[in-house]
């Protein structure tokens, strides 16, 4: 009785990894055009603007919910 238990519960564990390795996973990928900024010497009061590109190179949705300047 325990030989087929086993054998029973191998099955289905070879079944449902073929199964998943079928299916596509849908992960985010983030990826930017350049990761530091050195704006250099500045004198005060000067506003500095600095764009960065973000892309997804993943094939599922990518979702910024908070932003640390630092």
């Amino acid at each position: 009785m325990e030989k087929r238990a086993f054998f029973l519960s191998l099955l289905i564990l070879l079944i449902s990894c073929l199964a998943a390795s079928g299916e596509e996973t849908l992960t985010p990928k983030i990826t930017f055009s350049e990761k530091s900024f050195v704006a250099g010497e500045v004198l005060e009061g000067t506003v500095i603007e600095h764009t960065y590109r973000v892309y997804n190179k993943g094939n599922g949705v990518l979702r910024i919910n908070r932003i640390n300047p630092g």
